[in-house]
């Protein structure tokens, strides 16, 4: 757990939040590992929970007028799944594995239970999704629009 605790001190969601609160959020990680070219969430489908990448790289993909595009790829540090935490919403793209990946994974009923039991701690969670999510949507407009997205990270 020691390692987990590392990985999340690291994760942009949860940089406000103190070693002891991240010592208390390691608790309700599980760690999974997936083979090369495994589909972990299908566009349109259930996303369980947020998946922080340990490492290995995952491709994002979208469905764009029947052809499967690559939007972006993922790796060590980096996460997804953050909108399962928030809303109940189908996924809004797929990821698949592009090579051998360790996830440690948070379960929506596991951040659920988490944050209605420690409510300051999740109120600091939550602010950092919603600026996370902000700057995704503030990019999306901009290439929408035609323009070259600026950094949008607070």
């Amino acid at each position: 757990m020691a390692s987990y605790f590392e990985l999340l001190k690291r994760i942009e969601i949860f940089h406000h939040l103190s070693l002891i609160e991240i010592n208390q959020l390691s608790a309700i990680c599980e760690e999974l590992e997936y083979s090369r070219d495994k589909l972990l969430v299908e566009e349109g489908g259930v996303s369980r929970g947020l998946c922080l990448l340990r490492s290995g790289t995952v491709s994002v993909r979208k469905l764009r007028e029947g052809v499967d595009e690559e939007l972006t790829t993922l790796g060590p540090g980096m996460s997804f799944g953050e909108m399962a935490l928030v809303d109940d919403f189908p996924a809004s793209a797929t990821i698949r594995t592009s090579e051998e990946v360790t996830i440690l994974f948070i379960s929506k009923q596991n951040f659920l239970t988490f944050v209605s039991e420690k409510q300051d701690v999740g109120l600091k969670i939550y602010q950092s999704i919603c600026r996370i999510l902000s700057s995704r949507l503030r990019r999306a407009n901009d290439l929408l629009a035609g323009n070259r997205p600026e950094d949008t990270t607070p």
